[in-house]
């Protein structure tokens, strides 16, 4: 294939689903060299080697979109780079969670991803600026920070990855943490209106609505209205933790007193004694955490249905 005809660039997260990534991707070449498209693939297994990746892809012409097989974690990792060379981002499901995926109403099956990469629709996205890193999906701060990283740790992720129950392994280490958390007093300021809230379990700020595989704790957010939702856990005693945290994956949590929704463009987060922070699920160190919607930053390549 020569360089000068390339037109769309794979990256391919090699550890993305237990390896279940290469597999996809083989099957996905497959079908693009019957087709004779025009392409050009890497495959990482590491976020060290985008630095190298994107100083070959800013030397090639023609590049239409940068097409990301793997998860939530690939996708971030990837975002400063196609920030900076003004390329769209196109996401294929080859992760744990995949919410920035299911945000882009990607499919499953081979044919109709083939169908995405080659007819794709394109849309501005927002993105959020977290300190000195990018998001597009859900910064946590608290105990969902703790629990990503719980889970990032743990032995029992591979084995719901490759049942395709991400999701399990984000609750069985929220039973493993919900006992040993400490609540504590958080300082939100939205716009430079401050809000003060005792007890608090987690905060997340929202430009889209996912997060933890499929858990819709921003039920409003939408990622293109230059606005960030903020949904603050707080005072909500141990035992009704475990009946309002289900309803998350509905968006119905929303309905509770103890959840409490804000929005703005400028959020900081500030505590006591450092909380963890994750952003996309990876994490971006700990309180405080400034976050700044960025409107309309991104090109994304969307599903056309």
């Amino acid at each position: 294939m020569e360089v000068e005809d390339v037109l769309k660039v794979f990256i391919v997260n090699s550890q993305a689903g237990n390896g279940n990534s290469i597999t996809m991707w083989r099957k996905i070449e497959r079908k693009l060299q019957e087709k004779g498209s025009t392409y050009q693939a890497f495959i990482t297994s590491s976020k060290e080697d985008l630095h190298a990746i994107f100083q070959t892809v800013s030397s090639l012409p023609h590049v239409t979109g940068v097409f990301v097989l793997g998860g939530d974690g690939t996708v971030n990792h990837v975002l400063p780079f196609v920030i900076a060379l003004d390329l769209p981002i196109g996401v294929i499901p080859a992760g744990s969670g995949n919410d920035i995926a299911r945000v882009f109403h990607i499919p499953k099956r081979i044919d109709q991803i083939i169908a995405y990469i080659e007819q794709p629709k394109q849309r501005g996205i927002d993105v959020m600026q977290v300190n000195q890193s990018y998001s597009l999906s859900v910064v946590g701060v608290g105990l969902d920070a703790a629990i990503a990283h719980h889970v990032d740790q743990a032995a029992y992720k591979k084995l719901f990855n490759a049942m395709k129950l991400g999701s399990i392994a984000y609750i069985l280490s929220l039973l493993i943490l919900v006992t040993q958390y400490q609540r504590t007093k958080v300082t939100i300021y939205i716009d430079g209106q401050k809000h003060v809230y005792e007890r608090v379990w987690l905060i997340a700020c929202g430009n889209t609505p996912y997060y933890g595989g499929g858990m819709k704790i921003c039920p409003t957010a939408n990622g293109n209205d230059g606005i960030l939702d903020v949904c603050v856990f707080k005072n909500v005693p141990v035992y009704k933790l475990f009946s309002v945290l289900p309803a998350v994956f509905s968006g119905k949590h929303v309905e509770q007193a103890e959840v409490e929704l804000l929005r703005g463009r400028r959020i900081e987060i500030e505590t006591p004694v450092p909380l963890r922070a994750v952003a996309d699920g990876e994490s971006v160190g700990t309180t405080p955490v400034r976050i700044t919607v960025l409107p309309n930053r991104l090109q994304c390549l969307v599903y056309n249905k």
